[in-house]
Order: structure tokens, then C-alpha cells, then sequence
């Protein structure tokens, strides 16, 4: 029927496994054509609700902000948190006179977190008596094995945590399949600043689209010094014993520094710190002037 093939469409689409018979014309080897016809023969156990399974493209590129141009081998990583549940009113699965595991008189949201928790793939809400029978097969399996009923709601849980792995191409761009689903896309170069977003996954994303992401270059890794030392002869030929008179022959000179942020170094702060934004620290490593008695 119509509701079948439309569930079969839309799980082939990414691939996905479904009930189905091919056959297959096969055609002589010796032929130049390399077209092979085949043919699927629709089984009765295919539900639209298969179409649930079905994966999304999640496509972008990566830039450079300032030149424009593509990023080549930047890590990305993305990860779906959490799982998706759907539900299908009129439907059960693996329906036996007598529930195995059930609770009565709770709601959906109680059945949920109880499904989650204890590991079910998903449940059958009574809609008359409330009660919930729970389900010891996965979303795919519970799928492909529903029953009409019409005081019945089929809640299935999709599971989370799925995660790939990937690499931008020459051109800057990645892509792969995913599940529905909230996603995490992180983004990692050398000596590139990390880039991460958030987005939901319930349709193709193309590159050019949401998922695209920039990533700024950070200045190479550079050290400079710079160290103030001095030498006095006051009073080395004969210290003074007054200590005002000897206050006057101490020499203190202190070394100040103020970076292009307006951030200003010196003994009452010793350190600026711009990690963050720019990558840069500015220390001041010591100052002597508490160790100091007569100039040297």
C-alpha cells in the first residue's frame, strides 16, 4: 500500500535496513552496459513508521574569517546527546495477552524516564487504562513488528550518544549521516582557536548552511624578554651609617610594560593575561627591591 512504500522511500534513502526482497536482473558480463535493474518486493511488515529511522546529511565547511579561504584537515567531531522518542497512536508491537512488565495509572513522562532508566526500547501507553507495558526490543526491531490498535500508543526510544569522527577535505568540507537529534559540532586545528555550535538535526543541512563554521588563525608561538639591570657606585667607598643618609644611596629602578590591550605590568601587578582572546601572557618574573641593602 501507499503507507508501506512511503515508510520503505524514506528509510532507503541513507541506506537503512528494512524488510524487503530484491531481485535482481542480472545481466550478461559480456555486455558494455553495466546497468543492473533492480527490483524490491514490498513486504507486509514495512510500516511508515520505519521512516523514523531514516538518517539526515550534516554538511558545512570550514573558513578562515579574514581570508576566506577553506580550512584542510580540521578534526570535527560531531555527537548527538540524548535520545529522540516517537510515538505512533493507533499502534503496538509485540502484543501478548498478558504485559510481562507493567505499571498502571502513571503518565507518559513517568513511563519515559522509567524506559530510559531501566533500559527498554520503548513502551505501549494504554490510552483507556494508563497503563504502560514495556519493551524489551530496540526502535528498529519495534518498528518492523506493529499491530493495529486503536486504544494504544507506541512510544519508541531512540537512543543516544552517537558520535562521528571526521576531517575536512582540500575545499574545507565535511560531511556525514546522523540521526534526529540534538548535535554538538566541535572543531579542531593547530593553532586555531576552537570552535563549537549546537543545532537540532530533524532535516538535511547542506553546506553553506548552519553548519559551516569559521576558525581563526593564532599568532605563532613567540617568547620575548626583556630584563632591566643596573649597577651604583654611591656609597660603595664608604657606606653610610645614618639610614637617611643611606636611603639616598639605594638605587631601585623598576621595569613597567603595557601591552596594546592597555594592561599594565609592573611590581604592584605582576602579570596580564589575554589567553583567551589573544593567546598572549606577560609575567613579571621578579623584582628585587625588597632584597636590595646597599647599590651594587
Amino acid at each position: 500500500n501507499l503507507s508501506a512504500l512511503q515508510g520503505l522511500l524514506g528509510s532507503m534513502r541513507f541506506g537503512v535496513p528494512v524488510p524487503v526482497k530484491p531481485y535482481l536482473n542480472l545481466r550478461p558480463l559480456d555486455q558494455p552496459s553495466a546497468k543492473v535493474i533492480v527490483s524490491y518486493i514490498v513486504s507486509d511488515a514495512v510500516d511508515p513508521g520505519v521512516a523514523a529511522l531514516q538518517r539526515y546529511q550534516v554538511a558545512g565547511i570550514v573558513r578562515n574569517p579574514y581570508t576566506g579561504q577553506p580550512l584542510e584537515g580540521v578534526e570535527v567531531i560531531v555527537r548527538r546527546f540524548g535520545g529522540v522518542w516517537k510515538y505512533y497512536h493507533g499502534k503496538d508491537a509485540f502484543r501478548t495477552p498478558h504485559c510481562a512488565v507493567s505499571i498502571d495509572g502513571i503518565d507518559v513522562e513517568a513511563c519515559r524516564a522509567k524506559a530510559v532508566d531501566e533500559g527498554y526500547g520503548g513502551f505501549t501507553h494504554d490510552n483507556q487504562t494508563w497503563t504502560c507495558c514495556f519493551k524489551s526490543q530496540d526502535a528498529e526491531t519495534l518498528l518492523s513488528n506493529t499491530e493495529e490498535d486503536h486504544a494504544s500508543t507506541l512510544h519508541v526510544y531512540f537512543v543516544g550518544d552517537y558520535e562521528v569522527k571526521l576531517k575536512t577535505n582540500e575545499f574545507g568540507v565535511y560531511g556525514t549521516i546522523m540521526p534526529e537529534g540534538q548535535m554538538n559540532i566541535s572543531f579542531y586545528k593547530f593553532n586555531h582557536d576552537r570552535q563549537s555550535m549546537e543545532i537540532y538535526v530533524d532535516t538535511d543541512i547542506q553546506v553553506g548552511g548552519i553548519a559551516d563554521a569559521f576558525m581563526h588563525r593564532l599568532g605563532d608561538v613567540t617568547h620575548f624578554r626583556a630584563e632591566l639591570t643596573w649597577t651604583s657606585t654611591a656609597g660603595a667607598a664608604k657606606p653610610a651609617v645614618d639610614l637617611a643618609a643611606r636611603a639616598k644611596q639605594i638605587v631601585d629602578l623598576d621595569l613597567h610594560a603595557v601591552d596594546a590591550w592597555g594592561c599594565h605590568a609592573y611590581f604592584a601587578r605582576s602579570q596580564c593575561v589575554h589567553k583567551a582572546d589573544y593567546g598572549l601572557t606577560m609575567t613579571l618574573n621578579e623584582d628585587e627591591r625588597d632584597a636590595m641593602a646597599d647599590a651594587k
